[in-house]
């Protein structure tokens, strides 16, 4: 059976792209790096890379389209990951976390409620670090607190 790996460029670490270089030339396997721009890697005849336009989102839809389904995709971008496990790809991050059915939602859950705290201001930057969000009921759990927080501030205030 034959694959190809599909990096999503943008966000993806050098070391990581030279990770999957020397996997790419070690087991004779096609690697195609997707990015809004030309990022580095090294050149070979098994690896290309394809420039998209600067809209949001077009790196993406290119992976979307052209994986599949034997392919492996190596991505940072949740929503791309759950498009691509909803049609049966091999999904994983940078650091090697495999995206699977079970655990897709969840990893979109926790993005939407860390970029919801992050819009409204509510949160600090060590509460969206993944390691402080064990699941959803605590992430919910420390944005009720600072929002209870920032309430009896509020009310301090007004009663002055």
């Amino acid at each position: 059976m034959e694959f190809a790996i599909w990096v999503d460029g943008d966000s993806c670490p050098q070391p990581v792209r030279e990770m999957i270089t020397r996997t790419g030339k070690r087991l004779n396997l096609k690697v195609f790096f997707v990015a809004n721009r030309i990022i580095p890697f090294e050149q070979n005849t098994l690896f290309s890379m394809i420039v998209c336009s600067s809209e949001i989102g077009a790196a993406d839809d290119y992976i979307f389209r052209n994986a599949s389904c034997n392919d492996i995709v190596v991505t940072r971008d949740i929503p791309l990951a759950m498009r691509l496990v909803e049609n049966g790809l091999v999904v994983l991050n940078d650091r090697g976390t495999v995206f699977t059915e079970k655990n897709i939602r969840d990893r979109v859950a926790t993005r939407n409620l860390n970029l919801h705290l992050a819009e409204m201001g509510s949160a600090s930057p060590v509460y969206l670090h993944p390691r402080y969000i064990l699941n959803r009921s605590a992430a919910i759990s420390i944005h009720n607190a600072r929002m209870r927080s920032l309430m009896g501030r509020f009310l301090a205030l007004r009663m002055f």
